[in-house]
């Protein structure tokens, strides 16, 4: 991996108390511990990929996200293959993570289905049915 690339500096968060350089997406420094979510500013969002190619956003917040067809859901999808309430994205102050709710069909992260909760990373793909979405980290600017 070369280091210069401007690529790798969008995976790392420079602490702006020891300088440390941390890779995305920890909220606290490994060094110092500092909280990098802060910060940085660091939005998290799903991207709903449609069929024809657009694209919904849905912003997330430190809480619990319930994802299913119900339309309380901080994440409503309209797919009869999507439980009501069939997965949670949540953050344990250091990272998020995203666990299945005992829905029918499953949850999968970047193809493979889950059984515990799976920690997600910037840009991971997870499928509920027949809906695909990406789990992103922004800046508040985006």
């Amino acid at each position: 991996m070369n280091k210069s690339d401007p690529k790798n500096k969008l995976l790392k968060n420079t602490c702006p108390n020891c300088r440390f350089e941390n890779r995305l997406p920890n909220f606290f420094c490994t060094k110092c511990g500092f909280n990098l979510k802060k910060s940085t500013g660091l939005v998290p969002k799903l991207i709903l990929i449609k069929p024809d190619k657009t694209s919904q956003e849905f912003k997330l917040d430190d809480q619990k996200n319930i994802i299913g067809r119900h339309n309380t859901n901080t994440v409503f999808i309209d797919d009869e293959q999507i439980s009501r309430k069939h997965a949670v994205i949540y953050f344990d102050q250091e990272n998020y993570w995203i666990e299945d709710l005992r829905s029918k069909n499953g949850v999968y992260v970047n193809g493979k289905k889950i059984a515990l909760p799976q920690r997600l990373r910037n840009g991971n793909l997870i499928k509920l049915g027949a809906a695909m979405l990406r789990f992103e980290l922004s800046n508040r600017s985006d």
